[in-house]
């Protein structure tokens, strides 16, 4: 979304003659924002820390989980979470 508001901006700001600091204004889009999407333009977005990942999790620890989960599934995810943890079911 962030590289089409830019290539959205730098089009009719060429089409129309249009500075590209009025089109940002009637976008809603300050413009610090949008200089800082110009800079990553391209870029995908970046995380700050690790993100859990599907193959961090062993085949076994699913299994149990989603066992977990099937026997206890009126519960929300937060509460199974703190469920499984107390139960020493996975970690």
């Amino acid at each position: 979304m962030r590289d089409q508001v830019v290539d959205f901006a730098r089009r009719w700001a060429r089409r129309s003659e249009i500075p590209v600091r009025r089109l940002v204004i009637w976008l809603a889009v300050s413009r610090s924002t949008f200089h800082r999407w110009c800079e990553r333009y391209g870029q995908e977005n970046g995380r700050n820390g690790l993100q859990p990942q599907d193959f961090w999790l062993q085949p076994w620890e699913g299994e149990r989980i989603i066992e977990y989960y099937r026997a206890h599934s009126l519960d929300g995810y937060r509460r199974l979470t703190f469920m499984m943890l107390d139960g020493n079911i996975v970690a």
